[in-house]
């Protein structure tokens, strides 16, 4: 049995965003087993900790959705989803590590092979709620959308992929309003309105850094 406790595991985890290090690896031989064996006197070998990071996938989970369910409800939200490729597309059938999770799926920028992050962000950029799918999982899924949607209202943004009848008829039953890029070129829009969609591009910054930066 690991001597080091799952707190300290998340620990390490969550600084290493905080740190300025952009390889974990150095980051865990440099820093934690090092300058920080203080804090850390039981962390074990490089090698030993990475198999130890599967036991705490579920203790992180659960952190992220507390922490999500501490954004303000504004009642304007944005909503997106990013690819996130394990290979090229062109190794799919030789991939071992998620070869029995990730599946082929479809972006914006075409067929890949793994997962796919869906975030609601509010208008203040503040993470709402998340899910991590499969890729193969359509952004309208009407599975995930009930998830993500279930404890918020107001008016959410979102590309014309989610303009779907199945989505439409969701959100009626919700009591909820949707606006896509598509429905307001088609009508007027009033000085707010605007104003509320020119910010719809900071969820795929907001993606682009999680899934970029943060890894």
């Amino acid at each position: 049995m690991p001597k080091i406790s799952e707190s300290e595991i998340l620990t390490i985890l969550i600084f290493y965003h905080y740190s300025g290090y952009k390889c974990f690896e150095y980051y865990y031989k440099a820093l934690v087993l090092n300058d920080l064996k203080t804090y850390f006197p039981t962390a074990p070998s490089y090698n030993y900790f990475i198999e130890l990071i599967e036991r705490v996938a579920l203790p992180m989970a659960i952190l992220a959705k507390l922490t999500c369910q501490q954004a303000e409800k504004t009642g304007i939200y944005y909503i997106d989803a990013k690819a996130l490729p394990v290979c090229d597309m062109l190794r799919a059938k030789q991939h071992k590590v998620f070869a029995q999770t990730a599946s082929k799926g479809k972006s914006s920028m075409g067929w890949f092979f793994g997962f796919k992050l869906h975030l609601i962000v509010n208008h203040k950029g503040q993470i709402v709620d998340f899910a991590l799918t499969t890729g193969q999982v359509a952004d309208n899924s009407k599975d995930l959308l009930n998830k993500l949607l279930e404890k918020i209202s107001g008016t959410l943004f979102g590309d014309k992929g989610y303009l779907t009848t199945l989505w439409n008829n969701f959100l009626k039953r919700t009591k909820n309003n949707y606006q896509s890029q598509k429905e307001y070129e088609n009508r007027l829009m009033s000085l707010e309105e605007r104003l509320l969609l020119k910010k719809r591009p900071m969820i795929e910054a907001i993606n682009d850094i999680l899934t970029s930066v943060l890894t």
